[in-house]
């Protein structure tokens, strides 16, 4: 109650002042009819101000923000593939078994030609392969530096408030920056142990997945608003043959 209680007094105010002026015009004009007569009109225009004003103004002023917030959105997913999370997509691969099946379903070649629905189905394909990691006896020294390199970016995003309201990308930034805190407190990464590599795996896969849908779903979005862009995305993105798995 005590958080309201500036409203309920602007609006004990406001009425009083409201009366006060009743007053005066009925001490001026003494006319008891006419201020009836504009009293019951403005209170009959009360609801269609409500309806114009909560229903239809505040509507298209949301779907404004909206629109904005969505294209600031895929602005703050752009930069991030394109400083991140291209090179990452292509740098774990080196560590999954299944690497080669996943690149044949993502050949760039055929993807210039996929449509939406074609995206669709194939996002339901690449969920169901088994995108386990091997990581015992293997070198993360490269995974490690590359995500100590781009901590900064990965928490200013986590802190962007256009990210409010998408949980898989909010969960996908928590997951690659959990990856970073793994590899940081391991010893010995450049030749992983048994145990240490049995925990980290399922990190990486659920990493992984989420990186590699979001990627798509962006590559859509692409499609849909630059084609340029879309072509250049593939050419270049993290499938395209001949790229190298380990990023600079």
């Amino acid at each position: 109650m005590r958080k309201y209680s500036w409203q309920l007094t602007l609006g004990a105010g406001l009425v009083a002042l409201s009366a006060l002026l009743y007053f005066i015009h009925y001490l001026i004009f003494r006319d008891t009819h006419h201020i009836a007569i504009y009293f019951l009109g403005d209170v009959a225009f009360v609801p269609i101000e409500v309806l114009l004003v909560t229903l239809i103004i505040e509507e298209v002023l949301s779907k404004r923000e909206k629109r904005i917030s969505d294209r600031n959105l895929q602005m703050m997913v752009g930069v991030f593939y394109h400083e991140v999370g291209a090179s990452l997509l292509k740098l774990m691969r080196h560590y999954m078994p299944a690497a080669a099946e996943l690149n044949r379903h993502l050949e760039p070649a055929a993807m210039v030609e996929w449509s939406e629905t074609d995206y669709a189905r194939k996002i339901r394909e690449v969920e169901g392969i088994d995108t386990t990691f091997l990581c015992e006896g293997c070198d993360l020294t490269p995974l490690r530096d590359f995500l100590n390199r781009n901590q900064e970016l990965l928490l200013r995003m986590l802190e962007n408030p256009n990210l409010s309201g998408n949980d898989e990308l909010a969960s996908m930034l928590w997951a690659i920056t959990h990856i970073s805190d793994e590899l940081h407190v391991r010893p010995h990464i450049e030749n992983l142990g048994h145990e240490d590599a049995q925990h980290v795996k399922g990190d990486f896969s659920r990493a992984y997945d989420l990186l590699l849908v979001e990627w798509l779903k962006y590559v859509v979005h692409l499609k849909r608003e630059y084609p340029f862009m879309y072509l250049a995305a593939l050419r270049y993105g993290p499938f395209a043959p001949g790229e190298d798995d380990r990023p600079a």
